[in-house]
C-alpha cells in the first residue's frame, strides 16, 4: 500500500505565464486521518487521537526542524522507518509501481517513509465516520436500530409518541415559517413541532427546500439548535441563501470543508460578538416591541378565523354523519331538480348501507312495474311471502268457490223473492241476522204486525219512537192519584167543568151557595156525577171530582193528538188504563221492527209487507237467513287467502275468474318473490318508495332512481346543515369574507415573522450575558479571543467542544455534510433538531453518525429518485437477510421507522402535462398540480420536437444549446 502521511493545502496560481503552488493560509498542515485509521485497524492498536486533531501550528517553521518534531511525534505511535533521505531538502519523483515490482522492493508489515510528493485531491471527510462508530459500538447503548428512531421520536413531555399519533394542537404564535408554505408542509411542521421524527417524501418542485428553511427558521426563533445535512453541497447553498435572503445568514453557519471553512466561520463568530451592542439597540427599539404586539395579535386572529375554517374543513369531510361527506353530498345533488319529502325517513338510510336499499329498490321497482299496475289482478291481495305451491292449489279452490256459492244463493232466493243479491248485500244482511231474528221476534203476533204493516211505509222522521214513549208516558200520569173522570160522555166535559167551576166558586161566601144550592140548574148533575163516582157531596169529593175531570180533559186531549196519527190504528175509546198500555206497548213492537226493517236496505224494497201476511213475512226472513247461513264461515275461509276487494270484485264480475288464475298460474312464483322483498323492507323504505312512486306516477327505475338519490342527498344536506350551522357559511358573504382576511392575515404574518424571527435571533446572543466587577463583559471573551488569534488557530471541532454554548447561542443553526457533521462535533445529541435533506442520495450508514447528534430526526428525499451511488466505492456486502441492511439510502432507512409525510402541491413545472407524467405512474397521483396560468393561457404545447442540424464538438453541442436558450 502506499499513502500519503501529511497534506499540505495548496492552491495553484499562475505567474507570467508559470504555475504556482502557493500554500494557503486558512487550512492548516494535517496527517492522513485514513492511512492512521486505517494502520490502527490492521495492527490493533489504540490510535492516539490527539494526532486526528493535530495543529502544526506550534511546529518549527524550520524544514529540518520541522521533520524532526514530526518524527517525535510519530516514534511512540506509529512504527515508522526514517530513514536519512527525510532530511535531505529535495524531493525524488514519483516513482510509479507494477504490483510484482512493488512487492519485490517491499516487505510485507513494513512502513517506510519516502521524501516524495504528491499533487491532488484526497478527501478526508468520510474518514471521520470511523471514529464515531467504534464509539457507537464500544458504548453499546442501542440495542437495534429501531429503538435508534423511536429515541427520537418523542413528544415534548419525554414520552414515546405513537408514530401515527396526529399533530397535537399548536397555536400560531409558535409558529414561525418566513417563507411560503402549503398544507402539506405545514402539516410537516407541526408534526415536528409536536415532537415527532418524520420522514418527508416529494419529487423535486415540492418545495422540500423552502420546508426545510422554514423549519430551520422555526427552530431560530424557538431557541433550539438544528443542524441541516447534505451530501450535496447545491442544497446546503440553496437553503443558506433563502435563509441569508432574510438576514438571518450571521446566525448560520455553513461547513462544505471543514478546514478551508474554518477562518470564514470564525470571522462571522467574531463578527456576531462585535455587534451585540448593536443588536440590543435594535431590539429595545419602538418598532420591535409594536412589531411583536402586532405578531401576537395577527396570530390569534388567524387561529379564530383557521379554528372555523378546520370546523367548516371537518364538517365538510365528515362522513361518519351519513357515510359519504357533506362535500360530495354537495357535488352529487341539486336542489333545483325534482325531489321528494323524505325528512322523516332518511336517517334510516346512510350511504355506507345504501347499496343495499339501491338493489332493493331496483328489484322493486321492476316487480312493481308489472305487478302494481291498475290492471293486474293481483295487485291488493293478501302477502304472498310465505306461500308453497300447495297453498297455490288452494287459492284456486277458493277462486272457484266464490262464484258458484253466490250463484246457489241466488237460486235458493229466486223461489220465493225477485231478490238480486250481490256479495256485499249478503255480508250486509247476515251481519245483522241478530237484528233480523229481533224482528221476527217482534212480529209475533197478528195486531204487532197490523200495527207494523201501517206504519212501514212512513219516514222515520214521523214515526219517532222519542215521541210515542212520549205520549205514553203523558197518557199514563193522567191514570196517577185519583184518575180520570169516568162516566161523562167526552162531549159533556166542558159543560159539566163550567157547572163544577160554578159550585167551587159559590163555596166562597154563604148568599152565593144558598142560591146555588136552591136555585141553579145544575146543582143535580152534579150531585149525580159525584154519585156516580162514589163521592160525597162535600168540600173533599167535590175536590177530587175535580182533579178526575182535568185528568179526564187531558187525556181526550192526547188521545186526540193519537189520532191525527194515520200511521197509528186502533186507538182505545175506553179509559182503560190496562187497554191504553198494552196498545202503546204493541205500537212500540211494532215500531221497533219497522226501524229495523228499514235497515235492511238490502230487502226492505223487494219484500212488500203490505201484500204479505204475517206468516209469509217471517217466513221469507228466515229463507234469507238459511240461504246465508253458511257465508261468515266460507267469507272467513275466503279472507285467509284473498283481500276483501277481490273477494268483492270477483263476485261482481264473474268473467275475471279466468284472468285471476291464469295470473297466478303464470305469476305465483314472482309475486312469492316480490311479497318476500316488500317483507323485508322497512316502515321507512317501503314510505320512500311510495312517496317516489307518487311523485313520478310509475315505477320506472330509470325515474325512480335518481329522483331517490338527489331527495336523500338533500335531505343529509339539510340535516348536515341544520346540526353545523358552519356548512351554510358558503352560500353567504362570510366565507369569502373569512377567507380574504385569512390570505391577508398569513402574508402579515410572514413579513412580520422575519422581523420578529431577528429579533429572537439577536436576543440569543445577548441574552444572559455575564460581566466581572468591572462591568467588562466575561461572556464569549475567551471565544473571541480564540477566533481573533492568527496563530495557533484550533481546529473548528475543538473550538465547538470548548465553547459549545456560547457558541451556539451565537449561531445556532448548521448545515453540513455528513462527513464534515463527524469531524466537527461532538459524538452526542448536540442538536435539537437534525435535517437531512436529499436523503435518497445518501447511503445510510453516512447519515447515522450525524442522526446521532439529534433528538429529532427530520428526513427529506424522493424514494423515486435514482438510488445512491459512488463508481469507485466498494460496498461491504453481508449475506445475512436482514431487512435493515438491505436499504441502501437513509431515506428508505428512515421510512420503515418513522412517519411519512408526503409534499403533494408542485409548483416547478410550468404545464401539467410536464409533471403529468411522472405523477401517474411514480407518485400514484397524489401529486397536485399548480401550473403557471400565463403559460396556459398561451396555449403553447408543453412539449415539442425540433430537428436541429447541431454538431458535437469539444464535448459541446452549442447549435441546439442555443436554439433551446431561444426559445
Amino acid at each position: 500500500m502506499r499513502a500519503p502521511l501529511l497534506f499540505f493545502p495548496v492552491r495553484l496560481e499562475v505567474q507570467s505565464n508559470h504555475w504556482y503552488l502557493q500554500p494557503r493560509p486558512d487550512a492548516g498542515i494535517t496527517f492522513n486521518k485514513s492511512f492512521l485509521l486505517a494502520y490502527a485497524y490492521y495492527n490493533k492498536v489504540a490510535l492516539d487521537e490527539s494526532l486526528l486533531d493535530l495543529s502544526f501550528d506550534d511546529l518549527s517553521n524550520d524544514s529540518t526542524v520541522f521533520r524532526t518534531e514530526i518524527y517525535q511525534l510519530l516514534k511512540d505511535k506509529i512504527e515508522i522507518n526514517f530513514n536519512p533521505d527525510i532530511f535531505r531538502d529535495e524531493l525524488t519523483a514519483f516513482e510509479s509501481f507494477k504490483k510484482d515490482d512493488f512487492d519485490a522492493a517491499h516487505k510485507n508489515g513494513e512502513i517506510k517513509l519516502y521524501p516524495e510528493a504528491s499533487l491532488g485531491i484526497f478527501p478526508q471527510a468520510s474518514s471521520h465516520l470511523v471514529p464515531d462508530y467504534v464509539q457507537l459500538i464500544e458504548e453499546d447503548t442501542i440495542q437495534d436500530i429501531e429503538q435508534f428512531f423511536m429515541h427520537r421520536s418523542a413528544s415534548h413531555d419525554g414520552a414515546t409518541a405513537p408514530a401515527d399519533a396526529a399533530p397535537q394542537v399548536i397555536r400560531e404564535e409558535r409558529v414561525f415559517t418566513p417563507f411560503k408554505l402549503d398544507a402539506y408542509q405545514e402539516q410537516a411542521i407541526r408534526a415536528v413541532k409536536s415532537g415527532h421524527s418524520i420522514v418527508v417524501q416529494g419529487p423535486p418542485g415540492t418545495g422540500k427546500s423552502q420546508l426545510v428553511a422554514n423549519l430551520m427558521a422555526d427552530a431560530m426563533a424557538a431557541g433550539k439548535r438544528v443542524l441541516l445535512v447534505c451530501q450535496k453541497r447545491a442544497a446546503l447553498d440553496v437553503v443558506y441563501s433563502r435563509l441569508k435572503e432574510i438576514e438571518l445568514g450571521d446566525f448560520l453557519g455553513l461547513v462544505h470543508d471543514f478546514r478551508n471553512d474554518r477562518r470564514q466561520i470564525f470571522d462571522k463568530i467574531a463578527r456576531q460578538i462585535d455587534l451585540i451592542e448593536d443588536y440590543k439597540a435594535r431590539n429595545r427599539s419602538i418598532d420591535s416591541i409594536q412589531t411583536e404586539r402586532r405578531f401576537f395579535a395577527v396570530c390569534r386572529t388567524i387561529d379564530q378565523l383557521v379554528e372555523e375554517l378546520d370546523e367548516f374543513r371537518h364538517q365538510l369531510f365528515d362522513d361518519k354523519e351519513c357515510g359519504i361527506s357533506a362535500k360530495e353530498l354537495y357535488l352529487t345533488s341539486d336542489p333545483y331538480r325534482d325531489a321528494v319529502n323524505i325528512k322523516q325517513e332518511y336517517q334510516y338510510l346512510t350511504f355506507d348501507k345504501l347499496s343495499e336499499f339501491a338493489r332493493k329498490l331496483k328489484s322493486f321497482a321492476n316487480y312493481a312495474q308489472i305487478f302494481d299496475a291498475d290492471s293486474y289482478p293481483w295487485r291488493d291481495r293478501r302477502s304472498f311471502a310465505e306461500l308453497t305451491l300447495q297453498d297455490q292449489k288452494i287459492i284456486v279452490d277458493v277462486l272457484n268457490e266464490i262464484p258458484a256459492f253466490l250463484e246457489n244463493v241466488k237460486a235458493t232466493l229466486a223461489l220465493h223473492l225477485p231478490l238480486e243479491l250481490t256479495l256485499e248485500d249478503a255480508e250486509s244482511l247476515i251481519a245483522r241476522e241478530e237484528e233480523m231474528l229481533g224482528l221476527i221476534t217482534l212480529l209475533q203476533d197478528e195486531t204487532t204486525y197490523l200495527y207494523f204493516q201501517n206504519m212501514v211505509d212512513e219516514r222515520d222522521s214521523e214515526t219517532s219512537m222519542l215521541w210515542l214513549a212520549n205520549t205514553e208516558r203523558v197518557i199514563l200520569n193522567c191514570f196517577k192519584g185519583s184518575g180520570p173522570e169516568p162516566t161523562l160522555p167526552s162531549d159533556q166535559l166542558g159543560k159539566f167543568q163550567e157547572a163544577l167551576q160554578a159550585r167551587m166558586t159559590a163555596r166562597r161566601s154563604f148568599v152565593s151557595r144558598i142560591r146555588w144550592e136552591f136555585f141553579s140548574p145544575h146543582r143535580f148533575w152534579v150531585k149525580r156525577v159525584l154519585v156516580a163516582n162514589g163521592f160525597a157531596y162535600n168540600k173533599i169529593g167535590l175536590g177530587l171530582l175535580e182533579e178526575r175531570i182535568d185528568n179526564r180533559l187531558n187525556l181526550e186531549h192526547h188521545l186526540t193528538a193519537l189520532r191525527q196519527k194515520p200511521w197509528l190504528e186502533n186507538i182505545p175509546v175506553d179509559s182503560s188504563e190496562e187497554s191504553i198500555r198494552m196498545w202503546f206497548e204493541k205500537q212500540k213492537f211494532a215500531l221497533r221492527a219497522k226501524l229495523i226493517f228499514g235497515t235492511l236496505r238490502e230487502v226492505k224494497d223487494t219484500i212488500n209487507a203490505h201484500r204479505m201476511s204475517r206468516e209469509e213475512f217471517v217466513g221469507v226472513l228466515k229463507i234469507i237467513l238459511i240461504a246465508l247461513e253458511s257465508l261468515p264461515e266460507r267469507r272467513k275461509r275466503w279472507l285467509q287467502w284473498l283481500t276483501p276487494y277481490q273477494v268483492r270484485h270477483l263476485s261482481q264480475a264473474p268473467d275475471l275468474l279466468s284472468s285471476f288464475q291464469n295470473s297466478l298460474k303464470r305469476d305465483f312464483d314472482s309475486l312469492c318473490e316480490f311479497d318476500r322483498l316488500k317483507n323485508g323492507l322497512s316502515n321507512s323504505e317501503l314510505s320512500i318508495l311510495n312517496k317516489l312512486n307518487d311523485h313520478v306516477g310509475s315505477w320506472q327505475y330509470h325515474l325512480l332512481e335518481p329522483l331517490f338519490q338527489n331527495s336523500l342527498r338533500l335531505a343529509w344536506i339539510d340535516h348536515l346543515e341544520t346540526k353545523y350551522p358552519i356548512l351554510r357559511s358558503v352560500s353567504s358573504l362570510k366565507m369569502e369574507e373569512m377567507q380574504s382576511s385569512l390570505q391577508q392575515l398569513v402574508k402579515e404574518k410572514r413579513k412580520l415573522c422575519k422581523q420578529i424571527l431577528l429579533q429572537r435571533a439577536r436576543e440569543t446572543v445577548y441574552d444572559q450575558l455575564e460581566y466581572n466587577r468591572l462591568q467588562n463583559r466575561v461572556t464569549y471573551r475567551d471565544l473571541y479571543h480564540q477566533v481573533s488569534k492568527k496563530k495557533r488557530i484550533w481546529p473548528l471541532r475543538r473550538l465547538i467542544h470548548e465553547y459549545e454554548d456560547e457558541l451556539f447561542r451565537l449561531i445556532p443553526c448548521w448545515l453540513a455534510s455528513p462527513e464534515s457533521v463527524s469531524a466537527v462535533f461532538q459524538m452526542k445529541e448536540t442538536f435539537d433538531l437534525v435535517i437531512f435533506d436529499e436523503a435518497s442520495q445518501c447511503f445510510s450508514e453516512r447519515g447515522i453518525p450525524a442522526m446521532y447528534r439529534g433528538r429529532q430526526l427530520l428526513i427529506a428525499g424522493d424514494s423515486m429518485q435514482l438510488k445512491p451511488n459512488e463508481l469507485y466505492q466498494i460496498r461491504w456486502e453481508d449475506d445475512r437477510e436482514d431487512p435493515d441492511l438491505e436499504q441502501n439510502s437513509l431515506l428508505e432507512l428512515g421510512s420503515r421507522y418513522l412517519k411519512t409525510v408526503h409534499l403533494q402541491g408542485h409548483y416547478r413545472s410550468l404545464s401539467p402535462e410536464l409533471i403529468d407524467f411522472s405523477n401517474r405512474y411514480f407518485y400514484g397521483g397524489r401529486l397536485r398540480l399548480l401550473p403557471d396560468r400565463e403559460y396556459l393561457n398561451k396555449t403553447r404545447p408543453a412539449l415539442e420536437y425540433r430537428k436541429v442540424e447541431g454538431v458535437w464538438e469539444n464535448q459541446t453541442n452549442r447549435t441546439e444549446a442555443e436554439t433551446i436558450a431561444s426559445s
